[in-house]
């Protein structure tokens, strides 16, 4: 295997010259790469409770999914119309973090409904709310997940939404 020095010494001939800028290049985005990943330190995760979303006035909604986003402030909005949702997380008091990925069943097998056959799978969910501390911490008050079968999906965001509501509603009921 070549090295940096040796490359950088060798004598390239003009038809191994793309080769030899190619392992450059390739070089430099590793090393790139991996400064990036070591220059960023994970934040101090602690536990807290439901309890702590007492007061709280804005949150801030984190999605991979323009829809779930969608039913998560519907929802929120409807049950909890005095809360603001922000549109960036240094906004806000708390933060809500859900997800959900499909997951094939193994032999991705089917159902038939009315005499079609429909693609078995699951579809996970997760979600957190977070409330960041500052400097690298943050404190997870509510944790959410479920695994439902594609055939009887519900909206799990809404499912995450329904249980943040709640918990919000506790905190705050005196």
């Amino acid at each position: 295997m070549l090295s940096l020095a040796c490359l950088n010494s060798y004598r390239v001939q003009p038809h191994n010259m793309m080769k030899v800028a190619f392992i450059n290049i390739l070089l430099a985005m590793a090393l790139s790469v991996a400064t990036a990943a070591l220059a960023q330190p994970q934040p101090v995760v602690e536990q807290g409770t439901p309890e702590e979303l007492r007061g709280v006035t804005k949150i801030y909604i984190d999605v991979y999914n323009r829809d779930d986003r969608r039913d998560i402030s519907s929802y929120i909005k409807k049950k909890l119309p005095g809360l603001k949702i922000t549109d960036s997380p240094a906004e806000a008091e708390v933060w809500l973090r859900f997800k959900a990925d499909t997951l094939n069943y193994p032999g991705n097998s089917t159902t038939a409904i009315a005499g079609a056959a429909i693609e078995s799978y699951e579809i996970a969910a997760t979600g957190f709310v977070v409330k960041p501390l500052g400097k690298g911490r943050v404190r997870v008050l509510l944790s959410f997940d479920a695994t439902v079968k594609s055939i009887t999906y519900p909206q799990l965001s809404t499912k995450f939404a329904r249980r943040f509501t709640k918990a919000y509603q506790r905190a705050n009921e005196r």
